[in-house]
């Protein structure tokens, strides 16, 4: 899935399935959104903490070593939570 973002002039009337991704179950409640990733997408995931832990090596910030790591987990786990 990619980040659809009015700054980079995409817009969701405009996005693809392709754009959009996939999700095994989605919860929406008035305060959170919980996306539970499908097992499908596992291989992407695993490139993408692969990634996520290459930056971390090669960054000279605490701060930007730490969030990268708060990623890692929250990707880890399958499960984002968006408030």
């Amino acid at each position: 899935a990619d980040l659809l973002t009015g700054d980079l002039g995409m817009d969701l009337a405009n996005a693809t399935s392709d754009q959009l991704g996939i999700a095994r179950k989605v919860t929406i409640t008035n305060n959170s959104t919980m996306i539970v990733a499908d097992p499908s997408t596992k291989p992407e995931i695993r490139a993408r903490i692969d990634q996520l832990k290459k930056d971390i090596a090669e960054t000279d910030s605490a701060y930007l070593s730490e969030k990268l790591a708060i990623r890692i987990a929250k990707l880890s786990g399958g499960v984002a939570i968006i408030k």
